[in-house]
C-alpha cells in the first residue's frame, strides 16, 4: 500500500488497543488477574517485573550512555534481584502444576546431543 503525502497510517487494532470500538464508545478492560486464584501471588509478580523493569532500564540507559561503569552495577544487580526471586519462580510453578495449566516437571531437562569431534586443522610445515 503506498501512502501519499499527509497519509497517516492507523493500525487496524488501535481503538481495540486505546479502549474504544469504532464507534468511539468504551469497551470493557479485561480484569482478569494472571493469577486469578492467588492475590499474593499476582501481587509478588508484580513488583517483581516492575523492579526487574527498573533496573533494566538502568542498565539500557548505561548501554546507550557506554558508561560501563553503571552497565556493570546495573547488571549485576539485575543478577543478584533475579537470584534473590527463585523461590517466585518455584512459586509460580507450583501454582501452575496445581491448577492444571502445565504440568510440573520432575525429571531433569534434556542435554544436548553430542558432537562429533573435529577434525584437527591441517597445517603447512
Amino acid at each position: 500500500m503506498a501512502f501519499s503525502a499527509g497519509t497517516t497510517f492507523v493500525h487496524p487494532l488501535a481503538a481495540e488497543r486505546i479502549g474504544i470500538d469504532a464507534d468511539g464508545r468504551p469497551i470493557a478492560l479485561r480484569t482478569d488477574a494472571p493469577i486469578p486464584d492467588d492475590p499474593d501471588l499476582t501481587r509478588r509478580v508484580a513488583e517483581f517485573l516492575l523492579r526487574q523493569h527498573e533496573i533494566t532500564g538502568r542498565l539500557v540507559d548505561a548501554m546507550m550512555n557506554k558508561d560501563t561503569p553503571a552497565m556493570n552495577t546495573a547488571a549485576n544487580e539485575l543478577a543478584a534481584f533475579k537470584a534473590a526471586n527463585r523461590d517466585l519462580t518455584t512459586d509460580i510453578a507450583k501454582y501452575r502444576a496445581t491448577t492444571g495449566i502445565e504440568p510440573a516437571t520432575t525429571e531433569a531437562p534434556p542435554t544436548r546431543p553430542a558432537t562429533k569431534p573435529r577434525r584437527p586443522r591441517k597445517t603447512t610445515p
